[in-house]
């Protein structure tokens, strides 16, 4: 999640031509993910989320929040739902069931997501 791209090429406002920058031009700009796209014959160059989700300008501290939200929702879910007493009371496979149909639900929703928010 926090290996941005490092060499872009960037189109220019006036003349609709493409040219080298990086990512300090980008941020500073406020150009816009169709003003700018990373360069993806780059060895360095990996496509993941920080690209697809347009987080290039973000803090390193929301990007990282952002990949730790994935623990602190297991440890609050954890806390909330009884899923030991649940067992217990019902078995182990429906609410095995359950949680698996709940994980798809997030997974999908972001492999679709397209921001941050």
């Amino acid at each position: 999640m926090k290996s941005a791209p490092q060499h872009f090429t960037c189109k220019d406002r006036d003349t609709g031509e493409w040219h080298n920058c990086d990512k300090q031009f980008i941020c500073s700009n406020g150009l816009s993910k169709d003003e700018y796209k990373a360069d993806t014959e780059d060895s360095q160059y990996i496509d993941n989320w920080q690209n697809q989700a347009d987080m290039l300008c973000e803090s390193k501290t929301r990007i990282g929040f952002l990949g730790a939200c994935f623990f602190i929702g297991v440890l609050v879910a954890s806390t909330i739902i009884p899923v030991g007493f649940l067992s217990d009371v019902v078995g182990r496979r429906w609410p095995f069931i359950i949680t698996l149909v709940v994980l798809t639900i997030a997974c999908i929703g972001f492999i679709f997501a397209n921001s941050l928010e």
